[in-house]
């Protein structure tokens, strides 16, 4: 029997007596509590004790759980930036799951329609529909191989000419996107090529 009533937010759904209950299922997510007994045959008792049950059968909070970001906040001050004059904690902090996700949101908390990003490329070829499909942004890439040495570089002159173009036709840049580890390749940029890039977009 079809259900009577179908679209994408909501569901009335109706049990073996066909009665019909009115109410809503999410369809955005999966949070699942019938399988909770199978996940627990999967952990030993003294394992099993140290997960909060909730953890391990629904989604966590939007921006990450406190425990979570706790723990990556210690990471970037003891491994990443440890003299930092004041450190990083969790409430600084949101947590997504992904790098579509992330650029999609970036796309529409620090830019307007009609705004640029600059990048490299090589690029992930979803950067262009990550950033612009919602965000409605021009990612506009520059070339970084360079033949002679086979190797993927930065330049701050192509950028800077890039930046000059792309006011020039009215196109405003709001940041530049460097990716370390690079995707697709997989080569990583040292510090002394980074370093130059963001000097010069910290002085734009």
């Amino acid at each position: 029997m079809p259900l009577p009533y179908r679209n994408p937010l909501f569901l009335y759904y109706y049990n073996s007596t066909q009665k019909f209950f009115q109410g809503f299922i999410k369809l955005s997510s999966a949070d699942n509590i019938l399988s909770r007994d199978l996940i627990s045959q999967k952990f030993s008792p003294e394992i099993y004790s140290k997960f909060d049950v909730t953890e391990l059968t629904f989604y966590p909070q939007q921006g990450g759980e406190p425990s979570t970001r706790e723990a990556v906040a210690s990471f970037i001050n003891t491994f990443c930036a440890p003299n930092l004059k004041l450190p990083i904690n969790k409430d600084q902090l949101a947590l997504v799951p992904g790098v579509t996700y992330t650029s999609d949101l970036l796309s529409q908390a620090i830019f307007d329609e009609g705004d640029s990003l600059i990048t490299f490329a090589p690029l992930y070829y979803r950067f262009p529909n990550d950033f612009g499909d919602r965000g409605l942004i021009n990612v506009e890439s520059i070339d970084g191989y360079n033949s002679k040495t086979n190797t993927v570089e930065l330049n701050v002159e192509k950028f800077e000419q890039k930046f000059q173009q792309l006011e020039a036709e009215g196109k405003p840049v709001k940041a530049i996107l460097l990716v370390n580890p690079r995707n697709p390749d997989g080569g990583v940029f040292g510090l002394d090529e980074l370093k130059p890039i963001v000097e010069w977009a910290v002085k734009k």
